[in-house]
């Protein structure tokens, strides 16, 4: 995931293609890419009743799923 984000960024900042990257670029794609994920992991009150999660549990569940995201290394 952290990857596939790095990749977005780079998209959204018109870089181009992450492999031929200077490694400063990669470390500071990973950092926003981190950043961004983390700014994720406590879902917005709109995505819960998107998701129609009611309960804790659910929630819980989300939260897993973003933690194990950011658990990720990423081959610079």
């Amino acid at each position: 995931m952290i990857k596939q984000v790095m990749q977005a960024i780079a998209d959204a900042d018109a870089y181009g293609s992450l492999e031929d990257a200077h490694e400063r670029t990669l470390e500071h794609y990973s950092r926003l890419a981190r950043a961004a994920i983390e700014a994720m992991r406590e879902p917005a009150d709109a995505m819960c009743d998107a998701a129609d999660w009611g309960q804790q549990s659910e929630v819980n569940q989300y939260q897993r799923a973003i933690d194990a995201a950011l658990r990720e290394k990423v081959d610079a």
